[in-house]
């Protein structure tokens, strides 16, 4: 680690964790680091990651931990956070600490957070451009509320949940959205007449900027909402969005 204070973007790769503090022994700060990622397969609980050394790096912006498996000291006074424009957040983490973290990310652009509980409730991303969020629920109202503090513009959303109750309500409010990517189990009836809008005036499309759109149903919880089927065929779907704008 000699030539540290060159160094612009660090990607670790761990099969096991046990302490970073031998690694940066002999490392006293990063004045150019712009991107740090980390990625651990297991480690013992609550090993402290060893961030403290990123308290002098002024250049960082992106930080990224993939620790899915792992429960770890997130170390919340470590890091530059409202230094931050891109954020990766997927560990074992209380909501505490993850509120306080995030409470503190107000530069943010980019977002990816994991999680299994509502912490949305404490902080804004009035930046924010790209929101990726994979959780099991989302408490009810979570991202019109979070829209509604932040009035952020968003360009993509990527959502990964198994229930999403107020689609319609908040891509209502994210009018700027180009790419739309959902993994979802179940939708509102009105959220999906926002996708296969048939009128001719694009202007009244709820999403007039769309210009990718992906989406992941499973047909074993619920009927194709497109074309009520449960094995609805290519051409259907075609049909379906036969006139979007």
């Amino acid at each position: 680690m000699g030539a540290h204070d060159t160094i612009r973007r660090l990607n670790l790769t761990l099969k096991t964790f046990h302490d970073m503090s031998d690694l940066w022994a002999y490392t006293r700060d990063f004045p150019m680091l712009a991107s740090f990622e980390l990625q651990v397969d297991s480690a013992a609980p609550g090993r402290p990651i060893g961030l403290s050394i990123f308290k002098t790096a002024p250049a960082l912006r992106r930080f990224c931990l993939n620790t899915p498996s792992c429960s770890l000291d997130l170390e919340p006074a470590a890091v530059p956070w409202s230094q931050l424009t891109e954020l990766t957040l997927n560990l074992q983490v209380d909501l505490g600490t993850a509120r306080s973290v995030l409470m503190e990310c107000t530069r943010l652009e980019v977002c990816t957070i994991h999680t299994g509980g509502d912490f949305f409730d404490a902080f804004s991303f009035p930046n924010i451009s790209e929101l990726i969020v994979y959780a099991m629920e989302l408490a009810p109202l979570a991202l019109p509320n979070l829209y509604h503090r932040s009035h952020f513009q968003l360009v993509e959303l990527e959502l990964d949940v198994f229930e999403w109750t107020e689609a319609d309500e908040f891509l209502k409010l994210t009018t700027s959205l180009e790419i739309l990517c959902l993994r979802i189990a179940g939708f509102q009836r009105t959220f999906l007449d926002l996708l296969t809008y048939r009128g001719e005036d694009p202007a009244l499309f709820a999403l007039p900027k769309l210009r990718s759109l992906w989406l992941r149903m499973d047909y074993s919880i619920v009927a194709d909402p497109f074309t009520g089927s449960n094995d609805p065929s290519a051409a259907e779907m075609a049909e379906s969005f036969g006139r979007y704008p």
